[in-house]
C-alpha cells in the first residue's frame, strides 16, 4: 500500500478546483443560452422574424422577396450542425390575415399572438412578432429537435478544448506542485544532515515562508525542550556522581571495616554503621530523583482538595519521629480550607519542609505548621525555634547542595532546593525569615487562591 502523497493530495485539489471553476463556467454557459428571450436561440428566432417581417413589408416584388427570405436561413448551414428544411418553418401575412409568404412546415404552426419573447408551441419554439408599422405579421419557428442539438453543439465546443487541455494541465500542476514542495524537501535535507546530538534550533532560508514558519516554530520549541530535557539528565547524573562520591567511598570503607572486623561488638558497631550510611545514600538518591523529576515540564495536576486536611496529614506522619526526638508539632489553621491544586506536589512540599525542620532542630523545640487567608492569596508557613537560618545565607540555602557551615546534622542540602522546584511548580512564593518567637526558621509559602475554590471557613484548630 503506498504512503499518502501530499504532491499528489496538491494536485488533487488544484484539479478539483479547476473541475469546479469550469462546472460553473458550463452551468453559466448553458443559462446564457436557454434563458426564455436572451439566449442564443431565442435571439436568433427574433432576429429573423423582425428581419423577415421588415423585409415583407417593404415595396418588393414576390421573387425577391421570397428569395431574400429563403436566404435568411442560409447562414445556420454555417454551423457544425446546419439547419434542415424540416428544422423551421415561417409564416408572413398582413395585419388583416392575407398571406404573403409561408415555408413548407408553416401549416403545422399553431397560431401566436404577439409576443416579445419565443415560447413552446407542441414539437416547436415559435416567435411571431410585427413590423415597424404595424403591417406585416412574421412568424418563425425552430424545431425543438434542432434546438436541442445546437445547444449539444455549443456545449461540446466548450467541453472539447478542456478535454484536450487536461493532460497539459495535469503536468504543469505536476511541476508547479513539485516545485512549489521544494522548500519543504530543502528543510528535510538539512534536518537529515544534522549530527545526531545537534539540537540546535532550526535556521533555515526556507523558516522565510508563511506556510513553513509554524513547522519550524513547532520543530524549533520540540528541540528547545529536548536540549532542555538532555541538560536536565545531564546536571542529574553531574549531580549525583559529584553528591555520591564520598558516601559511595565511606560505604566501601565501612564494608571493608566490617569484612575484617575480628570481635563481634567491632563486626555489629561496623555492621550499624554500614546500614545508616546506605540509608543515607538511598535517601539522597530519593531526593536527588525527586528533583529531576520536578525539573521536567510537565504541569501539575490540579484537583479539588483540602488544604487544611492535607497539612494536619502531614503532621501526624512526622508525629512518631517528633515524639521520638522529644520535639513538639502543632497546627494553626482552619478546620476546612477548599482549594484547587496539585495534591502530590503540595503533599511533597510539605513533607520536606517538616522533615527539615525537625532534622536540624535540637530537643525539645517547636515546629509549627500555620495555615491562612492573605487577601487572594493563601499562607502556608513552617516555623521552628531552632539554630535557624542567618539571613545572609537565606537565599543559597535555596540552592542545590548548600549546607550551613558548622551544621551536625546529616542532610543532603536539597530539602529547601526541592520546596522550591515545587513551589515554582505550584506558581507559589517562597520566603524565608526568622522562626517562632525570633528564633529558628520560619519557611512561606504563599499560594494564589483559585477562583473556583471557596477559601478556608470553620473554628481553627489549636
Amino acid at each position: 500500500m503506498s504512503l499518502p502523497s501530499l504532491h499528489r493530495r496538491l494536485i488533487l485539489t488544484s484539479l478539483a478546483a479547476l473541475a469546479l471553476a469550469w462546472t460553473c463556467l458550463l452551468a453559466w454557459a448553458f443559462w446564457e443560452m436557454t434563458r426564455v428571450g436572451q439566449g442564443i436561440n431565442d435571439r436568433d428566432l427574433r432576429l429573423v422574424a423582425q428581419t423577415l417581417a421588415t423585409l415583407n413589408a417593404a415595396e418588393l416584388d414576390d421573387v425577391t422577396r421570397t428569395r431574400l427570405s429563403a436566404q435568411l436561413f442560409d447562414h445556420f448551414n454555417a454551423y457544425d450542425t446546419p439547419v434542415a428544411e424540416a428544422d423551421y418553418a415561417y409564416r408572413v401575412s398582413r395585419a388583416d390575415g392575407r398571406r404573403l409568404l409561408a415555408s413548407a412546415q408553416a401549416g403545422t404552426l399553431p397560431a401566436l399572438p404577439v409576443s416579445a419573447a419565443p415560447q413552446d408551441s407542441g414539437p416547436w419554439r415559435s416567435i411571431t412578432v410585427a413590423s415597424g408599422d404595424g403591417r406585416v405579421l412574421a412568424q418563425v419557428a425552430f424545431s425543438q429537435g434542432y434546438i436541442r442539438r445546437a445547444l449539444t453543439e455549443l456545449l461540446l465546443l466548450l467541453l472539447l478544448p478542456l478535454g484536450l487541455a487536461l493532460p497539459a494541465v495535469l503536468a504543469i500542476l505536476a511541476v508547479a506542485t513539485g516545485r512549489g514542495l521544494l522548500p519543504l524537501k530543502r528543510l528535510a535535507e538539512q534536518l537529515a544532515a544534522r549530527r545526531r546530538p545537534d539540537l540546535s534550533p532550526v535556521a533555515s532560508p526556507e523558516s522565510q515562508y508563511r506556510e513553513l514558519m509554524p513547522l519550524v516554530r513547532a520543530l524549533n520549541e520540540l528541540l528547545a525542550r529536548l536540549a532542555a530535557h538532555r541538560d536536565q539528565e545531564r546536571h542529574f547524573f553531574a549531580d549525583a556522581a559529584h553528591e555520591l562520591r564520598t558516601p559511595l567511598a565511606a560505604l566501601s570503607a565501612q564494608a571493608h571495616v566490617l569484612a575484617h572486623a575480628q570481635v563481634p561488638e567491632e563486626r555489629a558497631d561496623a555492621l550499624a554503621r554500614l546500614n545508616a550510611g546506605i540509608a543515607r545514600n538511598a535517601e539522597l538518591l530519593g531526593r536527588l530523583l525527586s528533583l529531576s523529576r520536578l525539573d521536567s515540564e510537565e504541569p501539575p495536576a490540579l484537583a479539588p482538595l483540602d488544604l487544611a486536611a492535607l497539612a494536619q496529614e502531614a503532621l501526624a506522619r512526622q508525629l512518631p519521629r517528633a515524639l521520638t526526638a522529644g520535639m513538639e508539632l502543632a497546627y494553626e489553621g482552619p478546620a476546612q480550607c477548599l482549594q484547587i491544586s496539585d495534591e502530590s506536589a503540595l503533599a511533597s512540599l510539605l513533607g520536606n519542609l517538616l522533615d527539615n525542620a525537625l532534622r536540624y532542630c535540637p530537643v525539645g523545640s517547636q515546629v509549627v505548621l500555620r495555615l491562612d487567608l492573605e487577601g487572594e492569596k493563601l499562607h502556608l508557613a513552617v516555623l521552628d525555634d531552632g539554630p535557624g537560618i542567618p539571613p545572609e545565607w537565606r537565599e543559597r540555602a535555596l540552592q542545590r547542595f548548600q549546607r550551613l557551615p558548622g551544621t551536625e546534622a546529616q542532610g543532603s542540602g536539597l530539602g529547601l532546593a526541592i520546596v522550591q522546584a515545587l513551589a515554582t511548580r505550584l506558581g507559589a512564593e517562597l520566603s524565608l525569615s526568622d522562626g517562632l518567637n525570633g528564633r529558628g526558621l520560619g519557611v512561606h509559602l504563599r499560594l494564589p487562591l483559585a477562583p473556583a475554590s471557596s477559601g478556608c471557613d470553620g473554628a481553627h484548630a489549636p
